[in-house]
């Protein structure tokens, strides 16, 4: 299990901006940047080699690092990011409006204030060339306000949870009381959409797959969901501030009942019809210095056959925190549509 909370900002601009790319871009280098002005203390230290990297909040929330000798992602020194980026604007559209939301995961989630003052800096300095200024309207988490815009300060929200043990069927997906129980053995007929809302890279062998099967997506959001538990989780691992590594196991159940046995189970004997291009978008790196394309699959896939309880629950948290390579630019981001089939 691990806590969340998404964070749901209405912007205002002071007149309609041309987004040539993907609005999630181009906040992600914005708050980056706004970020680490607002808490780093040693400017010109690499946070690499910075004396105070295990406490500082830039570091864990843009940089996240582990110790390579990690069981989950082996070899490497940085974790998945606790926080997805996403807007809904249109790209090659000129909108005054924007609904930015942004999830704050595991220990993320105490620093939404932090979050909070660099968009309003953001909002005063302006984005993309032409500086754009905006004016933070309203900021809501699960429906409630959370700013108070006579001072800009903002109310505290109980995280929400995501468990393993709960029940699909609960508020916001996967908030219900309920645990599987029998329900995990029982298989129901359903038809599943996926809609793929933003680009979704899934790697495979070093590639990223142009085409994919049910089973590259099911073991694509076993995975993110192993990460998000073993990282983020309060069990006996995640990543907080003050610690710049943690043993790594609290995603083991996680693990166990999403291993290879389970998805292989999950995907035979399903009809799969997909309906997916591959889509670029160009995106500007201010640590390398030069523009990149980022692209992956858009479009929506349908599958149809028995599920049980915690394939869907599976989905579902794909659901919430997105799937495949470059999730915290916005990628990634998959809606599910579910309904019953009679037999």
């Amino acid at each position: 299990m691990f806590e969340y909370n998404r964070y749901s900002f209405s912007l205002v601009f002071e007149k309609k901006v041309p987004f040539r790319s993907l609005p999630s871009f181009i906040f992600r280098n914005n708050i980056g940047f706004q970020l680490k002005k607002i808490t780093c203390v040693l400017k010109r230290q690499e946070c690499a080699d910075c004396i105070l990297k295990a406490s500082c909040i830039y570091c864990s929330v843009f940089e996240t690092p582990i110790e390579k000798n990690n069981s989950v992602l082996e070899g490497r020194n940085k974790a998945p990011h606790p926080y997805i980026i996403y807007a809904d604007a249109v790209t090659g559209a000129a909108a005054d409006r924007l609904m930015l939301d942004i999830i704050l995961m595991g220990t993320g989630v105490r620093y939404f204030p932090y979050m909070l003052l660099t968009m309003i800096n953001i909002g005063k300095s302006g984005i993309l060339k032409e500086r754009f200024h905006f004016d933070i309207d309203d900021v809501t988490c699960r429906d409630v306000s959370v700013l108070d815009k006579s001072n800009y300060s903002c109310k505290n929200v109980k995280p929400a949870v995501w468990n393993i043990k709960q029940s699909v069927a609960g508020s916001d997906s996967l908030n219900g009381p309920e645990s599987f129980g029998a329900a995990e053995r029982e298989d129901v007929l359903k038809t599943v959409k996926i809609n793929f809302l933003t680009p979704v890279r899934i790697q495979h062998k070093g590639k990223y797959l142009s085409r994919i099967t049910y089973k590259d997506i099911m073991h694509a959001a076993a995975r993110r969901v192993e990460m998000l538990v073993n990282f983020f989780g309060n069990g006996e691992a995640g990543i907080g501030a003050g610690a710049e590594t943690n043993s790594v196991g609290a995603g083991a159940d996680a693990a166990r009942r999403f291993d290879a046995e389970f998805i292989d189970s999950a995907a035979k004997d399903k009809e799969f019809d997909a309906d997916l291009k591959w889509v670029d978008y160009a995106r500007y790196s201010a640590r390398q210095k030069q523009s990149m394309q980022l692209g992956g699959l858009v479009g929506a896939v349908t599958v149809r056959g028995r599920f049980s309880e915690l394939e869907l629950l599976l989905l579902k948290a794909a659901e919430l925190f997105s799937i495949g390579k470059n999730v915290s630019f916005g990628l990634g981001r998959v809606g599910v549509e579910m309904a019953d089939v009679s037999n």
